[in-house]
């Protein structure tokens, strides 16, 4: 383990932790939905959206993108390879898009009908994919400011709780005419 990362809460302003509870209950909507259309193939995106969102909620305080950072830096100085740290970083970059588009493709190909009928929730994933990349190129990429990373980031999210909450709570069944809801 790097030394100057240590495990624990990294972000404690209030927005952040508002972030971390919105992805916890993006995720849980997003489980929920992912129960009710079983064993309809939607489910998997349902179930695959929440397991994202929920890895979302557990880094946006565990920060686990600058340990793996900390420690593949530790790795090449460990090893001699420090001079070549641009080249190791843009080939980890170039063989993760690699890896990564092919399912992503596959993915989206597949549930291309479910996001042309939530395109609040679409857009909203969208911003959120758009901060992670931000993030992700942030020591070697455009410079973004830190509010600006907040505001997309939190931006999204709020479409995404919207759009999911919505779909969670439309399915509800409704009183009936005479009957008070509670």
């Amino acid at each position: 383990m790097p030394d100057d990362w240590q495990p624990g809460f990294h972000d404690p302003s209030v927005i952040a932790w508002l972030i971390t509870i919105g992805y916890l209950v993006a995720a849980i909507f997003a489980f929920i939905l992912g129960k009710r259309y079983r064993p309809d193939k939607t489910a998997v995106v349902w179930f695959s959206l929440g397991t994202g969102l929920l890895f979302l909620c557990l880094n946006k305080q565990l920060d686990l993108q600058t340990w793996l950072g900390l420690t593949a830096r530790d790795f090449t100085r460990e090893h001699g390879l420090y001079q070549f740290k641009h080249l190791i970083r843009y080939g980890f970059m170039i063989a993760l898009v690699a890896v990564a588009s092919i399912p992503l493709v596959v993915f989206l190909f597949h549930i291309w009908a479910l996001l042309s009928r939530a395109p609040l929730g679409t857009t909203g994933l969208a911003l959120i994919g758009a901060f992670i990349l931000i993030r992700g190129t942030k020591y070697y990429g455009p410079r973004f400011p830190y509010e600006d990373q907040v505001i997309i980031e939190a931006v999204g999210l709020a479409l995404v709780l919207c759009s999911f909450g919505n779909r969670v709570f439309s399915r509800l069944p409704r009183p009936e005419s005479g009957e008070r809801s509670t």
